[in-house]
């Protein structure tokens, strides 16, 4: 990534350094999400009766 960023101004490295940041955080947000849907999907599962 030097490389690309040593020819581009560094604003434009430092606006996709923290896209790079952000993009990230919301991967990770969203993997705990799916898993806190698993988690409550078992959760409420229906107990059997019978």
């Amino acid at each position: 990534m030097r490389r690309w960023c040593a020819r581009k101004s560094s604003s434009v490295c430092r606006m996709s350094a923290e896209k790079n940041r952000v993009d990230e955080e919301t991967a990770e947000s969203r993997s705990r999400i799916v898993d806190l849907q698993y988690q409550t999907g078992l959760l409420c599962k229906p107990v059997s009766t019978a």
